[in-house]
């Protein structure tokens, strides 16, 4: 949380199944929001993402990679969702 406040984060990848005992990850993410507007996201877990949406740990509208992933696509993934952002071109753009 400390550096949100302190630099320009872009996007953050985040461990979308994670509930260690301060918090999981997409409440980790709603709190970097709190701190730094327009912050991006993307998702990340070895877990289907249905199974995700369904245990409350991610939302549809989320941007996710299933893990196994290659550098190559992590940094594709990662391209686009800045891309996406950039040019505005959804209307989610800021749930990235």
């Amino acid at each position: 949380m400390t550096y949100a406040r302190r630099y320009q984060i872009d996007l953050v990848v985040i461990e979308a199944s994670t509930r260690d005992v301060y918090m999981g990850g997409h409440t980790t993410a709603e709190q970097l929001r709190k701190i730094q507007a327009g912050l991006r996201f993307l998702f990340v877990s070895s877990y289907p993402r249905d199974l995700l949406v369904e245990k409350g740990l991610l939302e549809l509208e989320d941007r996710f990679l299933a893990r196994p992933f290659t550098p190559r696509v992590l940094l594709e993934r990662l391209e686009h969702v800045l891309a996406e952002a950039a040019h505005g071109s959804s209307a989610m753009a800021g749930r990235a």
